[in-house]
């Protein structure tokens, strides 16, 4: 078993319990020449109204769902479909797949009256001291500025170097 096919297994089950609610409409942002240094999200519409958003900008994945769906706020389909795509398909299904999963989570949370703590105004930033050295995977720009503004070294693993 692998990861994907766990996340489409739960997606699934989910799915079920909340009988199959149909994608009312898909959200990308508008694709640019150069997409090395976005970071943009697209969001997935179920009819409840839950919304579950997805990272876009990787390998291709903006490209490639504008190319299937051309018409993204005319979108209408089965969410069960859209989860296949965790294992059936490519990095842009995938992605649309995990964009479904978070709606269906957040489905979950409306069902349960899930009420999450208030947002501290903490970064989570004020204990790390200067020159701590930080690694991240993926470079994040905002969060990378923070920590050197904070006197720290940053590590980054980053697939796409270019970015950083």
């Amino acid at each position: 078993m692998t990861i994907v096919a766990d996340y489409r297994r739960l997606g699934e089950r989910l799915n079920a319990i909340f009988e199959s609610p149909k994608v009312v409409s898909l959200y990308f942002p508008a694709p640019a020449p150069d997409e090395t240094f976005r970071d943009e999200f697209g969001f997935v519409f179920l009819e409840d109204g839950s919304v579950g958003p997805f990272y876009v900008s990787m390998e291709g994945i903006l490209q490639t769902l504008w190319e299937r769906y051309p018409a993204p706020g005319e979108y209408c389909g089965q969410s069960a479909r859209l989860l296949r795509g965790f294992t059936e398909g490519d990095l842009a299904d995938r992605a649309l797949a995990l964009g479904v999963y978070n709606a269906l989570s957040a489905s979950l949370f409306r069902a349960t009256s899930f009420k999450a703590p208030d947002r501290s105004a903490s970064s989570g930033l004020e204990d790390i001291q200067a020159g701590t050295t930080v690694g991240m995977v993926g470079y994040f720009c905002p969060l990378v500025d923070k920590l050197v503004e904070r006197g720290c070294q940053v590590q980054i693993l980053e697939k796409s170097p270019e970015r950083v």
